[in-house]
Formats: structure tokens, sequence, C-alpha cells
């Protein structure tokens, strides 16, 4: 199986999500299926597999990945922020910068219009 380059996700075909990742789960329902109706319990995997199935199956809505995006980006850009500020060598690195131009970055991130909007004005 083709994989897609990590960095801009060039996928070998359109639909690679759908029927060279997911299907690995999806081959494994029946499975699944016979060991819940079949066993007193469940094995950690097996419970694990579950709740992943239900995520991705949420995930895999069109609208619930959407609004999931939306809910957690600002959370996710904030995060990989702090991550790179807190990275070995980087206060000494930015020290220098002014405020002002450290603040106008972070807003583009959140805010791609920003530097538009802020030039028009």
């Amino acid at each position: 199986m083709e994989k897609p380059d990590a960095f801009s996700f060039n996928a070998p075909h359109k639909l690679y999500l759908e029927v060279d990742v997911f299907q690995q789960f999806e081959n494994r329902y029946d499975a699944i299926y016979q060991e819940i109706i079949s066993q007193p319990n469940l094995s950690m995997v097996t419970a694990q597999f579950i709740c992943t199935f239900f995520v991705q199956m949420k995930l895999r809505n069109p609208y619930h990945f959407k609004e999931f995006v939306e809910k957690k980006k600002a959370a996710n850009l904030q995060q990989a922020i702090q991550k790179i500020m807190d990275s070995d060598g980087c206060k000494e690195r930015f020290e220098n910068v002014d405020p002002l131009a450290k603040e106008m970055a972070t807003q583009l991130v959140f805010e791609p219009d920003f530097l538009y909007l802020t030039l028009a004005r």
C-alpha cells in the first residue's frame, strides 16, 4: 500500500483514507460483533476499539468533522504556539523581536484575514 506524503498529504488516490486506512478498522467489525454477543465481558482491546469506532463514525460525518475542527482549532493552535515557545532556544531566538510583531504573527495564526483587514484600514 502506497502511503501519502506526510507534509502535504498528497494521498495516492482520492479515497485513500476511506479505502486504505478505515478499511483496516472495518475488517474487524465481524470479529468484534461476535465477541460482543458471545462473551460475558469485553477485552480492553475490544472496548478501546468500540470507543474508537464511535469517535471515527462521528468524525467521518462531514458536519461533525467540520464542527469538531472548528471547536478545537483555537485550542490546538494555542497548544502548538506554546510548544514552540517552550522549545529549546526559542526565547533567546525571539527576544529581540518587537512585541507588536509577535502579537501580529500570533493574530495571523488565529485570524488569517487579520493582516488584510489591518492593511485595508
